[in-house]
């Protein structure tokens, strides 16, 4: 466990195990402890992070510049305190913010980035009609009616108070205006090519961000896209192992191809 300062922002952060970095950016509705189901399969092989974003759980921030457009700059101020000039990235959701402005500016630190159930700082006009619908949700709503598939819920009620409980420890919520504020994305000139090896990870079930959109945005940046089916938005929590085989696989052929230049 480890703190690291950046900017106007005190970020927490954990490292564990050995091996190439592997750094987790997890979504609104989670911290660094959501990545429970992921942190003990990639441990033995990765030295896997895991951080709460600013502003959420650990992570203290100035009210100012609890903004996405620093995300990157925090996930590099990380990389820099644990040692790691290279780490591949898997983002969740709003975490999909901090990787794609990362890749594009910082290229050289992200060895690859896979996008789970999130455009990213990728701008369309479908996200904005989207992200309309999502903030006219009650106030009130149970955060898992849009964060976890019916099938889910009904089979796991365990799991999904969980979910809540691990949320709860975020006390102050990004407003989703910030996330669609024109500087927390990414110019269209810097996406294509795109500068990272990357693959989008969408789920069938998934209402906050539909895989239409999710295949929308890949075609924009081409990136390959892989359907896990039965999930709804958090795929990483529904389908944890299926999740972690296909961030593996994607791990492995990126190096497969480093290997062969």
């Amino acid at each position: 466990m480890a703190y690291v300062d950046s900017g106007a922002a005190r970020i927490y952060y954990e490292a564990i195990g050995d091996g190439p970095a592997l750094i987790f950016a997890h979504g609104a509705g989670g911290n660094a402890a959501s990545w429970w189901q992921q942190v003990p399969y990639f441990a033995d092989r990765f030295r896997v992070i895991t951080f709460d974003h600013r502003g959420f759980a650990r992570s203290a921030s100035d009210p100012a510049q609890f903004t996405p457009v620093h995300f990157d700059a925090d996930l590099i101020a990380i990389l820099d305190d644990a040692g790691a000039p290279r780490a591949h990235v898997v983002c969740q959701s709003m975490g999909g913010w901090t990787g794609v402005r990362a890749a594009a500016n910082y290229p050289d630190r992200i060895a690859s980035l896979t996008l789970a159930n999130t455009p990213g700082a990728i701008y369309s006009d479908a996200l904005r009609d989207q992200m309309r619908k999502l903030t006219a949700r009650p106030a009130d709503a149970d955060l898992t009616e849009w964060t976890l598939g019916a099938p889910y819920k009904t089979a796991n009620p365990a799991g999904a108070q969980l979910y809540r409980a691990i949320s709860a420890f975020n006390t102050t919520p990004m407003p989703l205006n910030k996330l669609m504020a024109r500087e927390a994305f990414v110019a269209p000139e810097k996406l294509k090519p795109f500068p990272v090896p990357v693959q989008m990870i969408v789920s069938d079930l998934d209402v906050t961000f539909p895989p239409a959109l999710l295949r929308a945005t890949a075609a924009l940046i081409d990136s390959p896209v892989t359907l896990i089916e039965g999930a709804g938005h958090s795929t990483y929590f529904e389908r944890a192992a299926d999740f972690n085989a296909a961030v593996d696989a994607f791990i492995a052929s990126v190096d497969h191809l480093v290997e062969r230049r």
